[in-house]
């Protein structure tokens, strides 16, 4: 169908119905912001939905952003040219997991929860600066650390347990859940739940400022990534033994399957340590072609570890401790998430242009970003929960 038809039966239907509408949706990159029907290909079907919304604005009762393609904040005639740019493509149709995904928005003091497999968003789970979350091995309960407080949820995300704490921090969960550590930034220290008591049982101190925690695969040992330094907590004690200077800020960490090997990133130098956790020895750096490294995670088998530094998603191979595939998804990166799955990757980012936040959705054997996220704040962290029980 050419424009100037396209446009004719575009101004007939105008006004005919519409859908409504949320302030968080998911719009797909390129073509597919057009094919708002999910099914692969740009056609009739999402002429008919571009239609019914032609002419609204922000300021229409239930406005659907995800048909305001030039994000001015109207479905107008530059909207119209790109759907008509698309008009005619296919493709696959993008078949995602049924998880549930969380992202922990800071600056919203939300943590918002979608349906994976539609990117539809369910729920706002409104915290007190939610800081943490993390899902228990069965699936079935949710932790989340906020400003005040450790909050277990079940699957409903009802309040199963809570816990007063001081100050905003990260936790590990230990391997028989019945423990969680949290770093307290503002005390120096790492707190120890009992969640069995529901109290806190011991305090260690550690290095200025813990941020992120990961526990060795043994449970004994906790690495507390703290401004400058790590610390290495032995837990039958329980007291810092070690601290590690990394030349730097350290900004996450992720343990191999092996539990050999602990990687982190250096925020204000832009490269990945490499620490051998037999040894506590760092062994090496691999350098990044960027000022900032953010977040990192490990694939499935540890082969592959995934960095947010800077613009671009980064891909390294922890045999050679080589990059060997950059993508760039916006122009920053914050938060990441790995799909149970090992087949997607959510990178929290700035849209490219006009710097909104989002969080970018990554095609990991395809490596490309396939869609967006939109209508966040600040992108903390990222997690998912499989709707089945492992094994099912």
């Amino acid at each position: 169908m050419k424009p100037a038809v396209f446009l004719i039966v575009l101004l007939t239907l105008v006004g005919s119905g519409s859908v409504s509408g949320s302030r968080i949706f998911y719009q797909g990159a390129g073509s597919r912001a057009s094919d708002f029907d999910g099914d692969g290909s740009v056609a009739f079907s999402d002429f008919l939905a571009f239609a019914n919304r032609f002419g609204e604005t922000d300021q229409t009762p239930e406005f659907d952003p995800a048909f305001d393609l030039d994000s001015d904040g109207s479905i107008g005639f530059g909207d119209f040219l790109q759907f008509a740019s698309a008009f005619g493509t296919t493709g696959q149709p993008q078949l995602f997991p049924d998880y549930v995904l969380y992202v922990v928005d800071s600056g919203t003091s939300l943590i918002d929860v979608f349906e994976l497999s539609t990117h539809l968003h369910q729920e706002f789970l409104p915290f007190r600066v939610p800081t943490g979350i993390v899902v228990s091995e069965d699936q079935q309960r949710v932790f989340v650390t906020e400003q005040f407080g450790l909050f277990v949820l079940d699957t409903d995300h009802r309040v199963l347990l809570s816990i007063p704490t001081v100050g905003p921090g990260r936790m590990a969960l230990s391997a028989d859940e019945r423990t969680v550590y949290l770093g307290e930034q503002m005390n120096n220290l790492i707190r120890i739940v009992d969640l069995d008591l529901q109290n806190a049982i011991d305090t260690v101190q550690v290095g200025p400022g813990p941020s992120e925690l990961d526990l060795s695969r043994d449970g004994r040992w906790l690495y507390t990534l703290n401004a400058s330094d790590i610390s290495v907590v032995d837990l039958s004690q329980p007291a810092e033994v070690l601290r590690i200077d990394v030349n730097g800020s350290p900004g996450a960490i992720e343990i191999s399957p092996d539990g050999r090997t602990a990687y982190y990133t250096l925020v204000n130098r832009g490269a990945v340590g490499v620490l051998d956790l037999v040894t506590n020895h760092i062994v090496g750096e691999i350098a990044l072609d960027a000022r900032r490294a953010n977040e990192l995670k490990l694939s499935l088998g540890g082969d592959r570890l995934y960095v947010n530094a800077d613009v671009s998603l980064l891909e390294i191979d922890t045999d050679r401790n080589l990059v060997v595939r950059s993508l760039r998804v916006g122009e920053a990166t914050s938060a990441l998430g790995l799909t149970p799955d090992g087949v997607w990757a959510y990178v929290g980012t700035l849209e490219p242009a006009i710097f909104r936040p989002v969080v970018a959705v990554v095609d990991l054997e395809a490596w490309e970003v396939v869609g967006r996220i939109q209508g966040l704040s600040f992108p903390l962290e990222i997690e998912f929960r499989q709707t089945t029980r492992p094994g099912n």
